[in-house]
């Protein structure tokens, strides 16, 4: 719901996709780290699988598989750029955090 509520937000203030996209993860794999640093019992690894699943764009691939198979070929390209884009803005703002918090020797 957090993630959820963050991504509610920055769309408010218009942001544009990739950097909600990106912002979202980022949140997500911080609360991730957070929480394992707290109780070292807990998968961080999962925690952050799970929570990023919400952001990822299912049905535009799915849509672009489908417009490519029915000969649509524009559309399809159009939405699988976007699926790999939103793809792209998930796996920096992971990343981002990841890196920062094996700098600092969080993990």
């Amino acid at each position: 719901m957090f993630i959820k509520c963050v991504c509610w937000c920055l769309e408010k203030i218009q942001l544009n996709s990739f950097f909600v996209n990106a912002v979202s993860a980022g949140v997500a794999a911080f609360i991730a780290v957070f929480l394992h640093l707290c109780f070292q019992d807990t998968d961080m690894d999962i925690m952050i699988i799970s929570s990023i699943m919400l952001l990822v764009p299912g049905l535009a691939i799915t849509n672009a598989v489908r417009d490519t198979v029915a000969g649509d070929y524009l559309s399809g390209v159009a939405r699988a750029t976007e699926a790999i884009l939103v793809a792209i803005a998930i796996a920096v703002g992971v990343g981002f955090v990841l890196s920062i918090s094996l700098r600092l020797g969080g993990m």
